[in-house]
């Protein structure tokens, strides 16, 4: 009876609930202005059915060649995306938040070297007999790209070396032409944070539930998005990106609605430097709302008129 009665009256004990998503899987805000690009990259993939079943064909077998030659147009854009999901091997099960960060830098480095301006350039690339598409790619306004082919007198040290090239560039940088960069940054937060709510919305399928839970458990207190009209754009903006596999930006969402293979690679260079040099984010919005037809149309009486502008 005592030891029924200690049982009666002793106090409740209740299981702790574990949290229902992972803070790392929604909440993107500590991840470093230098990984965000590829942070982004990472998660939206974790969405694309098709490049998951690539990556673990490709893990199984250990293929991880593109099988083209230097020479094709989509050599380098294969090799960028296949060494990033070779050498993050957690891809897709752990959050990119939950890869250790000296880990995660330490890749990225090793990424970046087939990113940015610089083309890793194979010998059997420079060929004056053969016309390759980076080497060089003249638009009729202005060259694009160039190949030159550097000896190097590895006694000197790192600094001299850098300064020489320096001083090569001064000299051999077209000053003329106007320069395209895409820093990513503050677009790729705003993904990741469109991201982290479409993941909250589909978990809790109720914003109020989904606003809630992000201000209780985020590290500032505050929600993802405070009224519902911003939980229902981001969802739709989400869901966009996440029907085309890896989020592209505005800009090569436009792109991949061009059906390339038709156009010459004259044509392809072309239309890629109109949008990057004179497409801004608002300008793509408005186009990418025009039939793939319309919008060629429109892009090509646009570098045609670009062309006579410059004569």
């Amino acid at each position: 009876m005592a030891s029924a009665a200690r049982t009666k009256n002793s106090p409740k004990t209740t299981t702790p609930k574990a949290e229902p998503i992972a803070l790392e899987r929604w909440d993107f805000s500590s991840c470093p202005e230098d990984e965000r690009d590829y942070c982004r990259y990472y998660e939206f993939a974790c969405h694309d059915e098709p490049l998951k079943a690539e990556v673990a064909a490709r893990r199984a077998s250990g293929a991880w060649s593109s099988g083209l030659s230097p020479a094709d147009w989509q050599y380098y854009e294969l090799r960028s995306k296949l060494t990033f999901f070779r050498l993050f091997t957690e891809f897709p099960d752990t959050p990119w938040l939950k890869i250790p960060r000296k880990e995660r830098s330490k890749r990225c480095v090793e990424c970046r070297l087939l990113d940015g301006p610089f083309l890793i350039v194979s010998p059997e690339r420079i060929d004056q007999d053969e016309t390759y598409p980076y080497s060089p790619s003249d638009v009729g306004n202005f060259t694009v790209h160039s190949v030159f082919a550097a000896e190097i007198d590895w006694s000197y040290s790192k600094t001299a070396i850098v300064e020489s090239f320096k001083r090569w560039l001064d000299s051999a940088h077209p000053n003329g032409e106007m320069v395209v960069e895409n820093r990513g940054g503050v677009e790729d937060a705003d993904l990741l944070k469109v991201l982290g709510a479409y993941r909250l919305l589909k978990h809790f399928g109720d914003w109020e539930k989904a606003r809630q839970w992000s201000m209780e458990k985020s590290k500032d207190g505050k929600p993802v998005y405070v009224g519902q009209s911003e939980w229902i754009k981001a969802r739709r903006k989400a869901e966009q990106f996440v029907s085309h596999g890896v989020a592209p930006s505005a800009k090569a969402s436009l792109m991949s609605r061009l059906d390339m293979k038709a156009l010459s690679r004259q044509e392809r260079v072309a239309m890629k430097v109109h949008v990057s040099m004179n497409v801004d984010r608002q300008e793509a919005r408005r186009l990418n709302q025009l039939a793939a037809d319309e919008l060629l149309a429109k892009l090509r009486a646009a570098i045609s008129l670009a062309h006579k502008n410059s004569v």
